[in-house]
């Protein structure tokens, strides 16, 4: 069997999934520039060691890892993709639809883990470097440790409800429409096939 049109990467990663990464590098790189400019400016003489190459390494490396786990990510998507899916029946279809999904998944969602360890080493090192017998100092470290914190909440919630909500598959909901049907409503008789057709 075979289908027409080919699904998408649209068809297998949610809005979220599709964005999370190029957000997260995005908004973790203007943080670390910034960060990089409060450090040269160094307002009141607050950080009582050079900082600047701990915000380089190991945090700008991190950052630099994930951006190039997303470049090599999209192209390992591109050529998934492009591959058939050579099936007998709407059964393997259905299993093979789910590995993709969660392997484009896994491609999609790994640069903004790795944008996240960026900015989280960056904060660490600029909230430790500060001298903590200045105001400013203070407020910097408080700062970047709230920042943090909030962050890591954050994102500990938002897996916590991903991992146990009963959220519809993504894929099913765009592949496999009467599954989901069925799912949703035991009672209703539907026959599991796919929308796009043998």
């Amino acid at each position: 069997m075979a289908r027409a049109p080919t699904p998408g990467r649209a068809d297998y990663l949610s809005g979220l999934d599709r964005w999370g990464a190029p957000v997260s590098l995005t908004l973790s790189a203007a943080a670390l520039v910034g960060l990089n400019v409060l450090v040269s400016v160094n307002p009141n003489g607050t950080f009582d060691d050079p900082v600047r190459a701990g915000l380089w390494f190991p945090s700008g490396l991190l950052w630099a890892v994930a951006f190039v786990s997303f470049l090599v990510g999209r192209m390992l998507t591109g050529r998934i993709l492009q591959h058939g899916q050579p099936a007998r029946d709407d059964t393997e279809l259905a299993w093979s639809d789910a590995l993709r999904s969660r392997t484009l998944r896994v491609f999609a969602l790994t640069p903004a883990i790795g944008a996240f360890a960026g900015l989280a080493a960056a904060l660490l090192t600029v909230s430790s470097a500060v001298s903590t017998e200045s105001a400013t100092g203070r407020v910097i470290s408080l700062a970047a440790t709230l920042t943090l914190a909030v962050i890591s909440l954050a994102l500990a919630g938002f897996s916590l409800w991903s991992e146990f909500t009963t959220r519809t598959p993504h894929y099913l909901v765009r592949l496999w429409p009467a599954v989901v049907a069925q799912l949703r409503d035991p009672d209703r008789q539907v026959v599991a096939a796919s929308t796009w057709g043998p």
